[in-house]
């Protein structure tokens, strides 16, 4: 082997090691140690393996080598990233607590995330992104929408509804004589409804109970510059930064609110964050479980849950006061695992994309 490519911690061992002990989650591609570790918990599981490094604390779930691959050789070159010991130890990588990108060699250029690439549709933001040094949110608002219909058909908003509550109240949350969470008193609470300009599919408005018709007859106007500007104002009541609360959120809420917005030029706060329930929920319990498969069976819609945790009916269901209300009974049920999920792992709203692209705006009304 040409010493221009040296093999450090002697290579052959540690991929034996590492492909014996790691096995990345079902439909990732199988990857090299050279390459970037990309599952959460890969790393860890490494060094507890005897890799011989010395223990790293681990503050966010995605890790990388600074490393690169050689051009001319599948061997692993360091970049300069990887510091070397002025006595010869040979190549000390540097670990870091969230996710750098490799040194890039030649013609090779930055890939943005998939999550910051200009796409059609959103579907979910890249799970591998996490935020460097995000602030810690002091008010969660917990928000649900009713729409014309799935993403599918390109939806409008009909209704909204949002529940702020600030962090001391989710940390210690008010119980009733059982020792269930029951809603804070001290809360502020925003429902609107509007009018979208296209019709309701029937499955949607069987659902909500929402219709064209209904809405037109009670005389609400539709997602305009007032709904906007009354957002912005209860948003700026709280304390921020605000950590934006859905069940779904980035698969339908999230970045449908998003194309409302940016249909009329208007943007929320710069610290926002965004906390999807579902993911962070069906995570955890797969934390707890190690991966079993009766945590595999288990329903994770928002009914669900609340059956779970409370062995009751929701109330109001497909409303979207009712869903946000259940919501928040759920949050409260875990709210100190999600409480650090939160810290841990939202998203910037600067990271959410439109759902679609309208086919006005963006120009915000008066």
């Amino acid at each position: 082997m040409s010493p221009r490519h040296p093999r450090p911690w002697h290579w052959g061992r540690t991929e034996a090691r590492l492909s014996s002990s790691l096995q990345p989650p079902r439909g990732m591609p199988s990857v090299r140690p050279a390459q970037l570790l990309r599952w959460p918990g890969a790393l860890q599981a490494g060094l507890a393996r005897g890799l011989g490094l010395p223990p790293v604390p681990v503050t966010t779930r995605s890790f990388s080598l600074h490393c690169a691959p050689c051009s001319s050789r599948r061997q692993p070159v360091w970049g300069p990233g990887a510091g070397f010991s002025a006595a010869g130890g040979g190549p000390q990588p540097q670990i870091k607590g969230r996710l750098e990108r490799p040194v890039q060699t030649g013609a090779q250029q930055p890939r943005k995330p998939a999550c910051a690439r200009p796409s059609r549709r959103l579907r979910r933001p890249c799970e591998n992104v996490t935020m460097a040094e995000a602030p810690r949110a002091e008010t969660f608002v917990f928000l649900d929408l009713e729409a014309t219909g799935l993403p599918s058909v390109d939806p409008e908003i009909a209704e909204i509804s949002l529940f702020a509550v600030h962090r001391s109240s989710l940390e210690n949350p008010e119980r009733d004589e059982s020792g269930a969470p029951v809603l804070p008193r001290v809360l502020d609470k925003l429902t609107l409804c509007m009018s979208p300009e296209h019709p309701f599919t029937a499955k949607a408005s069987e659902i909500t109970g929402l219709s064209s018709e209904g809405l037109a007859r009670c005389r609400k106007a539709g997602f305009d510059g007032a709904v906007v500007r009354t957002l912005q104002a209860f948003l700026s009541r709280q304390e921020g930064p605000v950590c934006l609360v859905a069940h779904n959120g980035f698969d339908y809420d999230f970045p449908l609110l998003r194309t409302e917005l940016w249909r009329l030029g208007a943007h929320l706060p710069q610290d926002t964050v965004c906390l999807d329930t579902l993911p962070a929920l069906r995570s955890l319990d797969r934390a707890h479980s190690h991966g079993t498969r009766a945590q595999g069976r288990k329903g994770y819609s928002l009914g669900s849950l609340f059956r779970r945790y409370f062995q009751a009916e929701p109330s109001a269901a497909h409303s979207a006061e009712g869903d946000v209300h259940t919501l928040l009974l759920v949050f409260l049920h875990r709210a100190a695992e999600l409480l650090t999920w939160a810290d841990e792992q939202a998203l910037s709203w600067a990271q959410v994309e439109p759902m679609y692209v309208p086919h006005d705006g963006p120009g915000l009304e008066a």
